[in-house]
């Protein structure tokens, strides 16, 4: 029953991931041959000629992600897989035959560290198939007849290495928020409920995490982990 309701959820993370792609392809883009107006980058990409495109480089791209709409959404985008996953199997009570055969706290923490990963893979290979394909389409440095004072020019492991440290960022933020989507799906198996209170916790943090701040979902993250065996404790003949 639960390789069954793994399989079924496999459309799930395909369109997490497109979903994933869409929120960056959709993120607005600072193009210096337009007077550093702001277009989103499939517009970019569909309109503009390339001469007016390759004046912004690929790591100008990788950026364009870093917005707040896209801390915003892109957490849940991501989380929905595995929540929704662990809302059937709550709804199911096929977790109370797992949890027999497992443990009550390898059960609870299995859950943690599917829901962790789940949400960091799913990101890993969006931001990655995002990353390929603005590499793919833009200069890795800024083709301009006038000279950048204080740019230096990259290269490729320049580029990879920058791709790395974002996805680093943003998969730690997802592991983060879909624990604490889990962890809330648990206390109140709702999914719009849940996803709603995910949306108002993403919100608040989001100028927070975009910079590169890794302290507030680190400290969500080691909460959560202390959380889980809590919860466990009291709720686990409750559900």
């Amino acid at each position: 029953m639960i390789r069954v309701i793994i399989r079924k959820k496999i459309p799930y993370y395909v369109l997490a991931v497109i979903a994933f792609l869409v929120l960056a392809m959709c993120s607005p883009l600072r193009m210096i041959g337009m007077n550093n107006e702001m277009i989103s980058v499939i517009s970019a990409l569909i309109h503009l000629p390339k001469k007016v495109l390759y004046e912004s480089s690929a790591q100008d791209a990788l950026d364009a992600p870093l917005t707040q709409w896209m801390y915003t959404l892109f957490p849940i985008a991501v989380s929905i897989p595995s929540a929704s996953y662990i809302y059937e199997e709550i709804k199911s009570r096929i977790y109370m035959y797992v949890e027999i055969r497992k443990g009550k706290y390898r059960y609870i923490y299995a859950r943690f560290i599917y829901s962790a990963v789940s949400a960091a893979v799913t990101v890993s290979v969006g931001f990655a198939a995002y990353a390929l394909a603005i590499y793919c389409i833009f200069p890795l440095n800024i083709m301009s007849d006038t000279e950048i004072i204080g740019l230096a020019p990259i290269g490729v492991w320049d580029f990879v290495w920058y791709m790395l440290k974002i996805i680093m960022r943003m998969s730690l933020y997802a592991m983060a928020m879909s624990t604490f989507l889990t962890f809330i799906i648990y206390l109140y198996p709702n999914l719009y409920v849940d996803i709603s209170l995910m949306y108002i916790t993403a919100h608040i943090l989001r100028d927070v995490t975009m910079t590169g701040n890794i302290t507030a979902p680190l400290a969500i993250l080691i909460t959560m982990a202390a959380l889980y065996g809590v919860m466990w404790k009291f709720r686990s003949e409750r559900i």
